[in-house]
């Protein structure tokens, strides 16, 4: 995709527009700014994400109850957390 309908703040000949690689990509180059906010946005829904869903699933933990699971939480724990690291590894 270009932007060549953009006119460009360097003449055509000089040495800037020679060597950026911004102007002969084609592709629009993006501030500082806008990245450090994408990234930030991100962070932050990756941290909401991971403390709504371990709320969830502790008040689903709590509701929960059995000798057998007493007895073999850690069994089920580690298995849990093998099969989720198989399926981050196959890439599902």
């Amino acid at each position: 995709m270009s932007a060549s309908w953009l006119p460009s703040p360097y003449p055509s000949g000089s040495l800037h527009h020679q060597t950026c690689p911004s102007c002969h990509s084609g592709l629009p180059s993006y501030g500082t700014t806008a990245v450090a906010a994408v990234l930030g946005i991100f962070a932050i829904l990756t941290m909401a994400t991971f403390v709504g869903l371990t709320v969830i699933a502790t008040a689903a933990g709590y509701q929960v109850k059995g000798e057998w699971l007493e007895e073999h939480a850690n069994t089920v724990t580690s298995l849990v957390l093998i099969g989720i690291g198989i399926v981050v590894y196959v890439g599902f």
